[in-house]
């Protein structure tokens, strides 16, 4: 690597961000960040406290009790809130389907971009999420916006949820992330949206490990990695 570089992987739920972005950091020898894991430790956490997540100065509050870290871990980021390993817990749907709220609040975005932000301070990073390449870190050296098609994304959470032995029809989940892709694109905060620059990949028929090579090669292009 020939400086200290932060990568973004932007892009709508079940197009894979989380799996790659780990993959690729460690192709690279980077960081990672899965800042999706924020935004649902704080909404499994204001749920857990029983709070109105429609009401924004409630939930604030709540986080103000709420100590998070995050740790990497050899299949992904752990993620702990009040020394409490949640790591399960914040991939519920009930998380998923809640986390609009928090998402769309912009000082539950301000309290928390802070946090975010700090992770490349530490060196370079590969950071995941809906809002990295525009809002949070838009000087970013390089930023890809990952894409795939709904029914493919609806069949990846659908696996995802049957390895935690939660079953689920496929047109039920295709009807969430319809309405969640929805929400992310339209909300006033930080909406969803491909970031000046991005290289756009499709994933719909392209296994892990060739969107992996994908930007691994341009990254390495872009002289920001080695090997």
């Amino acid at each position: 690597m020939s400086r200290r570089a932060t990568i973004t992987i932007d892009g709508p739920g079940g197009s894979g961000k989380s799996t790659i972005a780990r993959l690729l950091a460690q192709r690279l020898g980077f960081s990672f960040l899965d800042s999706g894991a924020i935004y649902r430790a704080a909404t499994w956490f204001a749920l857990d406290r029983g709070v109105d997540l429609a009401v924004n100065c409630d939930v604030i509050r709540a986080l103000d009790d709420m100590e998070l870290e995050l740790v990497q871990g050899p299949s992904g980021m752990l993620v702990f809130v009040n020394s409490v390993d949640v790591t399960s817990q914040i991939r519920t749907r009930h998380v998923s389907n809640s986390i609009y709220h928090l998402a769309g609040s912009r000082q539950v975005r301000d309290r928390l971009i802070g946090v975010q932000r700090s992770f490349a301070e530490a060196g370079s990073l590969v950071a995941e999420g809906r809002d990295m390449g525009t809002v949070v870190f838009p000087e970013a050296a390089l930023k890809f916006y990952l894409d795939a098609s709904l029914e493919v994304r609806a069949q990846r959470r659908q696996e995802e949820l049957s390895r935690s032995g939660e079953s689920v029809p496929l047109e039920s989940l295709i009807e969430e992330i319809r309405k969640r892709d929805e929400r992310d694109m339209n909300r006033a905060v930080a909406p969803l949206r491909r970031p000046d620059g991005a290289v756009f990949v499709d994933s719909s028929r392209m296994s892990i490990l060739e969107v992996v090579d994908l930007m691994k090669a341009e990254a390495i292009a872009r002289e920001l990695a080695l090997c």
